[in-house]
């Protein structure tokens, strides 16, 4: 797959994971995607008082999720481990990891 179309699938993912959230009120607050770094991105989502932070290292092909509360300023600067998965074994599609990043997100932003 050539750079262009790994980019654009990927952003196209995204862009389905924000749909998916916005029909449940949760918002995709930052967004930090580096190609040259293996495709790696991290996603903070959530809610006004409730947020998920998802990083992926597109080089170990690991993925992990922290979730906690903003800072009265609404960023996100940390919170307790809540996910790890390691797919560095097997080749994984963006769906499939958005689909368990999806999970991820609405487990832990439920209605607060």
């Amino acid at each position: 797959m050539s750079d262009a179309a790994y980019s654009l699938a990927l952003l196209n993912a995204i862009a389905g994971l924000a749909t998916r959230l916005s029909v449940d009120g949760v918002a995709i607050y930052a967004l930090r995607y580096d190609y040259p770094a293996f495709g790696s991105w991290q996603i903070v989502a959530g809610r006004r008082k409730a947020r998920v932070r998802i990083t992926w290292d597109g080089r170990d092909g690991h993925l992990r999720a922290e979730a906690g509360t903003p800072d009265a300023g609404g960023e996100f600067t940390g919170g307790r481990p809540v996910a790890d998965r390691d797919y560095s074994r097997r080749r994984t599609e963006h769906a499939e990891i958005l689909n368990f990043v999806y999970a991820t997100i609405r487990q832990h932003t439920a209605a607060v």
